[in-house]
């Protein structure tokens, strides 16, 4: 499989970098193909959601274990995880797996919804009382971007 950078433009996908026009080069005219398109994550919205993790972690007062426990909760409260119901001597139980945010993953346009709904699980079950926008502000204060120079989708 090729991975390949295109850019969108008015006649439709042209390759973004050398390496993508070179492999594009290299596949016959007319034959089949077929791609699945992703937009690659903004790799400071990695940075943002872990930023926001710290910061929270921070303002707990040693509530989690760890930070990557407090990322597992957080990622399983907002519902990106995996739920199996498995029974035990006639006992049921519910089992939840947090699911990768890793580029691979999770691309651009998933992140933002998963961005919103994180956000607002911490407001509302861990950091009650603090503002959407205000936490925002920290976050992006941590990370030296200023937030109205932000895209948002």
């Amino acid at each position: 499989m090729v991975a390949l950078f295109l850019r969108r433009s008015l006649s439709g996908f042209r390759p973004d970098d050398e390496e993508s026009e070179s492999a594009l080069a290299n596949m016959p005219v007319g034959e089949l193909y077929r791609a699945e398109i992703t937009k690659p994550r903004n790799p400071i919205n990695h940075r943002r959601f872990f930023a926001l993790l710290g910061l929270v972690y921070k303002n707990t007062d040693g509530r989690y274990k760890s930070l990557d426990v407090l990322r597992e909760i957080v990622t399983i409260g907002v519902g990106h995880c995996d739920t199996s119901v498995i029974k035990v001597n006639g006992e049921t139980f519910t089992h939840h797996t947090a699911r990768s945010i890793a580029w691979s993953k999770m691309d651009e346009t998933e992140f933002w919804p998963f961005w919103n709904r994180a956000v607002d699980y911490i407001i509302a079950e861990i950091l009650p009382g603090v503002g959407k926008a205000e936490l925002e502000r920290e976050v992006f204060s941590i990370l030296g971007i200023d937030l109205t120079m932000v895209d948002r989708p």
